[in-house]
């Protein structure tokens, strides 16, 4: 028997067709994935989504709650739908409405910046660095996912080309319509919203492992900063004749620094938060937005105009100023060496910021079952609050601009270099 040609066009047309309907669908399926996990992250810890959305200023302080709940449980819905096949129009419609929306919204939350901030105030320039650096990569994942959805939705057939002959147009979205086997069906209302029940259920189980490894992941990230800002510190001593890092002036009530072509003018005290405006330009690629030392999530302790991390400040004070029967005055407000340190490994060079500044604002001492440390030796670990000794009760003060009468431990130690942190 002869083959007829137009059937065999017919034929090889209907499976390309079916081909890019494949491959649409994959797209969809990508960036619904894409969502859908984000959302469910966003649900294992809500509060920090929520701190992330406190530094857009045009979003409303009480409704910040509101919206990160919306925006998490948003994604999970269009994934669900999608996947459960009960609504693919309104999933793709609302994957792209939220693309849209979040990208709008931060494209005017950052437009026309101006230029950086001169006033030397460095929570505004760290923010002002920072979404000068996301936005970019922001913009381009975003409308990569969005070019992608539309795309697949198009060739799968959620939505007809709007060209397309009505011929043309039924041949490329309408799919092969094959009748299923005897006793194979598709699903019922009633057995959707089971099994969307059945998710909901799994994924509630679930949020507590997630939240758990979501923490663990943060330590090992901090831990690692910890080390790596740790070793730094130890190559600026042995590139200046093992004096640790030294900024400030006593004698001055300020005392300005030059970096990056900007002027800082800092208080005495001020290098256990700016330090790393001595290290950048050597050890950081001259990067105010360093990965290392901004986090990945805005905590109080940026909005406060610091980095993610804090410098001890018995480094910034003779041994004799961190004992009660030895404190004399400003006097001894100089800088220390490395040889002077007697517990290389049990003394604390460098914490997390946020482990002394706790959320909403609340000026007590965050009560912490266990403590990120860098050391002197180049080391990091978590260490329990049991093992810690504690610092200076009061402090540096009066002593020096910019000081502070609460002690803390390993940024006040007792003895300085001299002490230990770690029982």
């Amino acid at each position: 028997m002869i083959a007829r040609p137009g059937l065999h066009c017919e034929r090889t047309r209907m499976l390309n067709n079916n081909r890019i309907r494949w491959v649409g669908r994959r797209l969809v399926d990508l960036v619904v994935v894409v969502l859908f996990v984000a959302g469910v992250a966003k649900l294992a810890d809500v509060p920090t989504f929520a701190r992330a959305l406190l530094t857009w200023k045009y979003i409303p302080r009480d409704v910040v709650m509101l919206l990160a709940y919306g925006v998490s449980l948003a994604e999970l819905g269009i994934g669900l739908l999608w996947f459960l096949q009960i609504g693919r129009r309104v999933a793709v419609l609302g994957a792209a409405t939220l693309l849209i929306v979040f990208t709008a919204t931060y494209l005017y939350h950052t437009r026309d910046p101006g230029p950086p901030p001169d006033c030397g105030c460095l929570g505004r320039i760290i923010r002002y660095e920072a979404q000068q650096a996301a936005i970019g990569g922001l913009v381009v994942r975003n409308g990569s996912l969005l070019v992608g959805l539309l795309a697949g939705a198009f060739a799968s057939g959620v939505f007809h080309l709007p060209n397309a002959a009505p011929g043309q147009r039924e041949r490329f979205s309408k799919p092969v319509v094959r009748t299923p086997p005897s006793g194979q069906r598709g699903f019922t209302l009633l057995e959707t919203i089971v099994v969307i029940a059945l998710i909901t259920l799994l994924v509630s189980l679930l949020m507590p492992s997630l939240q758990g490894v979501r923490a663990r992941g943060r330590e090992v990230r901090t831990l690692s900063n910890l080390r790596s800002h740790a070793t730094n510190m130890a190559a600026y001593t042995g590139d200046w004749q093992d004096t640790f890092l030294f900024m400030t002036d006593p004698d001055l009530e300020t005392t300005r620094a030059v970096v990056n072509g900007r002027d800082y003018d800092m208080s005495y005290w001020a290098p256990t938060i700016v330090w790393p405006l001595g290290l950048l330009e050597a050890y950081y690629d001259a990067n105010m937005v360093h990965p290392s030392l901004i986090e990945e999530t805005k905590d109080v302790a940026q909005e406060w105009g610091m980095w993610a991390y804090t410098y001890s400040a018995s480094f910034l004070a003779r041994p004799e100023f961190w004992n009660p029967e030895t404190r004399e005055g400003a006097h001894q407000l100089a800088p220390t060496r490395l040889p002077e340190v007697r517990y290389p490994g049990s003394k604390g060079v460098i914490v997390p910021s946020a482990d002394y500044v706790p959320q909403d604002f609340d000026t007590r001492l965050m009560g912490r079952a266990r403590w990120r440390v860098g050391f002197v030796d180049g080391s990091a670990r978590a260490v329990a609050q049991n093992d810690l000794l504690p610092g200076y009760r009061t402090g540096e003060a009066p002593y020096g601009s910019g000081s502070t009468s609460i002690g803390f431990p390993i940024t006040h130690t007792i003895d300085g270099v001299r002490g230990r942190d770690v029982k």
